[in-house]
């Protein structure tokens, strides 16, 4: 490097071999992000590198006739960092090229091709115009179809082809497919195991009903989004429709109950299917409502309360497992959305046929999965698990399994119907109130990672209803009288016997 006039020069050729690769490397970089501020030098160090461009510029303008291949490169590398400089403003050209910083664009043409860019990339600078001078015969200014002055340099940039963004893609599908797949297989290689399952669930419902009702109210299940008068439901009246229907479902919706008649409500929330069973049946029944969580049961009883009902209906904490009720003590016994937390299911139906009256009705809404009949893929026992592990229960049984031990502890006229596409509807609705409702917003904030983390898993249930692998069925049961059962003890003996006449004896064999 020597001076002149006062003025340092720089060899052109010794300042592309030591800066190639710095200038290369920033400019690749601004071409794939197409974005400049946040990769400039200070003022003082941009002025100083433009001064030694414009000293080693003026050098190859005196040592050629025009700009060689290599210094214009250099010369576009060193303009990306261009951001309020007039380095080349004041000087005599044979031709002058213009190019505002607003827009400045590089392509590559074709080989031996010099038309028009096929790549173009633009990106926002503020500043004055940059003017370069060039003793070329090249033109190195186009226009672009809006009429925007560009600049146009061969060499430089190249679109990738096709087959290779195609490659690229396909690869990072798979990578994402395998990433997943591995997670899958990692989370069901682990034992699923609750050690204290009442607590979880005590827990779960304690931090939660607040906010849930805050946005939904009192009901905490699914709604059915049927099309009633010409106008589908949502919301809450989808929720009452839900309640509605299992009544029609079980042929109780038009039942008389006898004076002084009880109604049991297992996992009764915040006691909204316990009021609504209440108004329904009238001042001839009282219901009791249990549940696991202290705060479901103080917020039921104020409810109940508050809407005049507190001497017709209360709710306690019991464990429907071991209520602490006398035999045959209640006509009907509800169960909204609770039994997936149990783990025993037959227990559950013994204690129900216990504390049912002869003739009484179980009427049940319960999560399940398939039948197991074709074996369960990945993704589906994925989606169960999750399901599982989010909502704190023990199991999804399917629907014949509930029907099976209904029938074991004493159940006849058992019912089944799958309810699942009629509330599919209710998760994104119940999204939509958190993410688009200003009372969403706020019980997110105020309730914090609980409540966002039930957000979250919401994602989980609307997987495994697109999946096919989560059901919401309806159940229906009627607890026999004896001399139906002994009716069918003696039909049992009987196909024994015949059975047992029709095979051969050990003599004729």
């Amino acid at each position: 490097m020597s001076s002149v006039n006062g003025k340092r020069r720089v060899n052109p050729l010794e300042l592309c071999a030591a800066e190639k690769k710095r200038y290369d490397s920033c400019f690749k970089h601004w071409y794939n992000t197409k974005f400049l501020k946040g990769h400039l030098e200070t003022s003082a160090e941009c002025e100083q590198r433009f001064e030694e461009l414009q000293v080693c510029v003026n050098a190859a303008l005196e040592q050629t006739s025009n700009f060689e291949q290599a210094h214009l490169i250099e010369l576009s590398n060193m303009l990306c960092f261009v951001s309020s400089a007039s380095i080349f403003r004041d000087r005599p050209s044979h031709t002058r090229i213009c190019v505002r910083p607003c827009a400045i664009s590089v392509a590559r043409p074709r080989p031996r091709q010099h038309a028009a860019a096929s790549t173009r990339m633009s990106t926002n600078f503020s500043g004055p115009d940059v003017l370069l001078s060039a003793p070329s015969e090249r033109v190195y200014v186009k226009t672009d179809p809006n009429g925007m002055p560009v600049l146009h340099i061969e060499d430089v940039s190249k679109r990738p082809p096709i087959w290779l963004v195609a490659v690229i893609a396909g690869m990072a599908a798979f990578a994402v497919w395998l990433v997943r797949r591995f997670i899958m297989l990692k989370r069901l290689s682990q034992k699923y195991v609750r050690k204290d399952l009442n607590k979880d669930i005590a827990d779960f419902y304690d931090l939660r009903s607040a906010a849930w009702e805050s946005v939904w109210g009192e009901h905490m299940h699914h709604g059915l989004y049927d099309v009633v008068n010409r106008k589908k439901l949502k919301g809450q009246a989808a929720q009452i429709r839900t309640m509605s229907e299992l009544l029609k479902f079980s042929n109780t919706i038009d039942v008389d109950l006898p004076s002084n008649s009880r109604i049991l409500d297992l996992g009764c929330g915040i006691g909204g299917s316990s009021r609504f069973l209440a108004r329904h049946f009238g001042e001839s029944c009282h219901v009791t409502g249990v549940t696991l969580s202290p705060y479901q049961a103080n917020r039921a009883n104020e409810l109940n309360k508050e809407k005049g009902l507190d001497g017709r209906v209360e709710n306690e904490v019991r464990d429907a497992l071991s209520t602490g009720f006398g035999n045959e003590e209640f006509e009907i016994i509800w169960s909204m959305e609770s039994g997936e937390h149990i783990q025993n299911k037959r227990l559950l139906m013994q204690e129900c046929a216990r504390m049912l009256k002869t003739d009484g009705r179980l009427l049940m809404l319960a999560w399940c999965r398939r039948e197991s009949t074709p074996p369960f893929s990945l993704s589906e026992r994925y989606s169960i698990r999750r399901i599982m592990e989010e909502y704190c229960l023990p199991n999804l049984a399917s629907p014949s399994e509930y029907s099976t031990e209904m029938i074991r502890a004493g159940l006849r006229d058992v019912k089944v119907e799958d309810w699942t596409q009629r509330a599919a509807p209710f998760w994104g609705e119940v999204v939509r109130s958190a993410l688009f409702n200003a009372r969403g917003w706020k019980a997110l904030a105020k309730y914090g990672w609980p409540l966002i983390k039930s957000a979250l898993a919401m994602r989980h249930v609307m997987t495994g209803i697109r999946l096919g692998v989560f059901r919401l069925v309806a159940f229906s049961a009627r607890k026999a009288t004896q001399e139906e059962i002994e009716a069918e003890k003696e039909r049992i003996g009987e196909l024994s016997c015949r059975s047992a006449s029709s095979l051969p004896s050990p003599s004729q064999v």
